[in-house]
């Protein structure tokens, strides 16, 4: 309203990237579809187009196919210090490199590969670190708690996951519990041990077997085994009636059935069965959707769980992850349960969240080259000398829900998008990677191989930006978006004139009205006089009339024709039969009962004639009289 004019300025010269990777991320950004959404795109992607890199041709991008996520994390990192061992990348802070993912899940295998080689990383973003996320943390303190029942921290966490009431009153209740038991415990293995001393024989080797000391988990398992108000069974302990409110008791009591059942399977599975029991017993991804406050935020939670399985799958080959127990109260802490599968699991997970702080300070000290690891979106507004932007497969970018929402939805266009951001964050070199192997959780089914395809963004890139498209497997007239009605049309091959649509026979004789509209189509006899031929018979090509269609066809042909003319019942302008129509022989025989003829004997056909109008008013006032 208050003329204000409004200009658009575009900047049109890079100063970050090279040409060839300008160019190469003009081609991701360029490939787009036919909707709407996308001509908008393309809109956008022309103005890119005439952007001009400032910084000279460079390195051209780099496309590698790796086996699989292990081959792709090794690849990505010698990589990385071969570029260091030849003067690419400097240290001291003068060269900068990143690692650029699509979920945060991916980081895992990278993760792994950067600790084994020894090179410095820097998780960026809020996930931080892979074991140190929150939905990680929420699963390994069950399986630290069977291992090590001793472990207070993995109490302390599990008793709280998922919220179960248990509040750090019926905590501490618990934890004053635990010590009463072992203070009871240390008395009564103090006078055991003295009265065997005074009984003790020269023959005799010794005084009887020590019994372990429960752990906490003992103390919780018990509650579960109890047998009315009696006390436990683990050497005469005190009841926890005396220290545990009843509210609380029956807070505890379902965590103690269902680590119960947890902890006979562990001596049974293997790692990764024992944590997806664990995940399944205590129903934790029901967990992870109630504190995710948006769908794509419970998406990484869960991805990221399911890569805690996909690592712990790998120590399943060792057997059952702890041995068996040997009796009450022995846990998980024996010096055979530390070389178990699980115990290695569990040592290399703490290895690998210990590492970091380390080498932050010793990469401090000595100025070394440091990889970023990131997120696409935490990429956002960051630059770097060399850039590494792995899983380009289809399903990880672009992702499975985009790729099903079809080639021009808007989620297949942010993921573009998104690619042409990964991309352009690097300055000077650019490798991009992809997966010729997945490995997938399917829940009790296990983990299973699968073998996408390479993301379309790259066919882009290596075919100069032509998109092929994919011959379809469906019929030759079958087109997107057709109905079953139109296929069917295309594929009878060629039709005439009459039967296209918008269209209408033309006959001698016949006005033209133009453009038909769906309805029923009247009929006329044959035996019509005045030298006009009678319509063809009714069928589905040419019965779709209007209603006025047809009163302006009856009107005209009332005026040429002199024969009679059939009017059509309400069942025949439905679509039905017409009823025959009478004979001239019943028309003059006056005991005729065919509509037609009472109608005629009934009422004077209507002429332009003065006689005949007077006659016709006569008689029609003698019958009024009489």
């Amino acid at each position: 309203e208050g003329g204000l004019k409004v200009d658009t300025v575009y900047l049109m010269e890079n100063y970050r990237s090279t040409t060839n990777i300008v160019k190469a991320a003009q081609k991701i950004i360029s490939d787009g579809g036919s909707s709407e959404q996308s001509q908008s795109a393309s809109a956008q992607a022309a103005i890119r187009k005439d952007m001009k890199p400032m910084r000279g041709k460079g390195p051209k991008p780099r496309v590698l196919a790796c086996a699989d996520a292990e081959e792709e994390a090794s690849t990505v990192v010698r990589n990385i210090q071969t570029m260091i061992a030849d003067g690419t990348l400097t240290p001291g802070g003068e060269s900068t490199v990143a690692i650029i993912y699509r979920t945060n899940a991916q980081s895992r295998s990278i993760e792994e590969e950067c600790v084994s080689r020894n090179l410095p990383y820097l998780v960026r973003g809020n996930a931080g670190t892979f074991y140190s996320r929150a939905e990680i943390k929420d699963c390994l303190c069950f399986v630290r708690w069977l291992y090590n029942g001793r472990d207070r921290n993995a109490l302390l966490r599990a008793v709280r996951t998922p919220s179960r009431g248990i509040g750090d009153v019926a905590v501490g209740e618990f934890l004053r519990y635990c010590d009463a038991a072992d203070s009871y415990y240390d008395d009564e293995q103090a006078s055991a041990a003295a009265k065997a001393t005074e009984t003790a024989t020269a023959e005799e080797d010794g005084g009887p077997p020590v019994r372990p000391r429960p752990t906490p988990l003992d103390y919780l398992l018990s509650f579960s085994d109890r047998d009315g108000g009696s006390d436990p069974s683990l050497g005469g302990i005190p009841s926890p009636d005396n220290y545990i409110s009843k509210r609380a008791m029956n807070r505890f009591l379902p965590l103690s059935i269902q680590m119960r059942r947890i902890r006979s399977h562990a001596s049974e599975r293997s790692v990764s069965g024992l944590l997806n029991s664990i995940i399944n017993e205590l129903n934790l991804k029901a967990h992870f959707d109630s504190i995710s406050k948006t769908s794509e935020e419970f998406a990484d939670r869960w991805g990221n769980v399911v890569e805690l399985l996909s690592a712990a799958a790998n120590y399943d080959g060792e057997g059952p992850c702890l041995p068996p127990e040997t009796g009450e109260g022995t846990g998980a802490s024996s010096s055979a349960a530390a070389d178990s599968p699980l115990g290695q699991f569990l040592d290399d997970a703490a290895l690998l969240s210990d590492t970091q702080s380390d080498q932050e300070a010793e990469s401090e000290s000595e100025r070394r080259v440091v990889a970023d690891l990131m997120t696409i979106h935490a990429s956002k507004g960051m630059e770097f000398d060399a850039v590494f932007l792995v899983g380009n497969e289809e399903g990880t970018l672009p992702t499975h829900r985009s790729v099903a929402e079809g080639d021009d939805s808007i989620e297949l266009n942010e993921e573009r998008r998104l690619c042409y951001v990964a991309m352009t964050r690097a300055k000077t070199h650019l490798v991009l990677t992809w997966r010729k192997e997945v490995t997938t959780f399917f829940g009790d089914a296990g983990f299973r191989k699968s073998y996408p395809d390479r993301s379309r963004f790259l066919d882009a890139l290596l075919s100069g930006g032509k998109k092929k498209k994919k011959k379809s497997k469906t019929n030759k007239g079958t087109r997107t978006g057709d109905t079953g009605a139109a296929s069917a049309r295309r594929s009878a091959g060629p039709s005439s004139r009459s039967e296209k649509p918008g269209r209408m026979e033309m006959r001698r004789g016949m006005p033209k009205f133009g453009p038909r509209t769906p309805g029923p189509r009247r009929r006329s006899s044959s035996s019509s006089s005045g030298g006009y031929p009678p319509p063809e018979r009714t069928t589905s090509a040419n019965r779709d009339w209007t209603p006025a269609d047809r009163n302006q066809v009856r009107r005209r042909e009332h005026d040429r024709m002199n024969g009679e003319t059939y009017l059509p019942s309400a069942n025949s302008r439905q679509g039905g039969a017409a009823p025959p129509r009478a004979s001239g022989r019943e028309r003059d025989d006056p005991r005729s009962t065919s509509s037609s003829s009472r109608r005629r004997r009934e009422t004077p056909r209507e002429t332009n004639d003065p006689k005949h109008a007077a006659a016709a008013a006569a008689g029609g006032g003698s019958n009024g009289a009489a």
